[in-house]
């Protein structure tokens, strides 16, 4: 799980520097119901997936207009457990 997801940054265009890419293996997959994005510092969720097949085992969330902080990135499973990763935006 530690290497499913990056930050795609691109230094020629900084549309891109902003975008979270995730992406995971077929193994996952099969293991993922859905993705959230939750905002720490204003308390609530900034994004929300349902794991379905045209997603192609990617989700890209463009947090151009996020403030800066911690997000929190929580994949739920589809036997309920929950794995999270903490996110910084600066």
């Amino acid at each position: 799980w530690s290497n499913m997801c990056r930050r795609c940054n691109n230094p020629t265009n900084d549309n891109y520097k902003n975008v979270l890419t995730i992406n995971w293996s077929d193994e996952a997959n099969a293991l993922i119901d859905h993705v959230s994005l939750y905002e720490q510092n204003t308390i609530h969720w900034k994004f929300q997936q349902q794991n379905i097949p045209n997603l192609n085992k990617q989700i890209q969330i463009n947090m151009t207009n996020y403030y800066m902080g911690v997000y929190v990135l929580t994949f739920t499973l589809k036997d309920g457990r929950t794995l999270s990763k903490n996110i910084t935006k600066f």
